[in-house]
């Protein structure tokens, strides 16, 4: 245990109203705390993505929340090197690029 791996929590910007997100980092892993998000419609679903150099990349991470706005999801994937995670609303099933602008950016760098 403890093979200096530094973790840092990264408070994200949110557009929604009194909600709050944060991405916990350590090592090349990354999570990502929401609460109070609204709800997404029954046909949309939230969506992580990864931001290097470039357009958006897809994490193929989808995720809803709980009625009090709730959820914890995983970032797939290495994050090193990653300048940004992005969530967006999508349709069910997700998308290869974003169709809407994200709910959430955290900024890594």
């Amino acid at each position: 245990p403890g093979g200096g791996e530094t973790t840092r929590t990264i408070r994200a910007q949110v557009l929604a109203p009194h909600a709050f997100a944060s991405l916990r980092v350590s090592g090349g892993h990354a999570e990502l705390n929401v609460q109070g998000l609204p709800q997404t419609p029954a046909d949309r679903v939230y969506e992580v993505w990864i931001k290097r150099a470039g357009a958006p990349q897809p994490t193929n991470a989808l995720f809803t929340v709980t009625a009090a706005g709730r959820a914890t999801v995983g970032v797939p994937g290495d994050v090193a090197g990653v300048r940004q995670v992005l969530v967006t609303s999508e349709p069910l099933g997700g998308s290869r690029v974003p169709t809407r602008a994200p709910v959430i950016v955290a900024s890594l760098s």
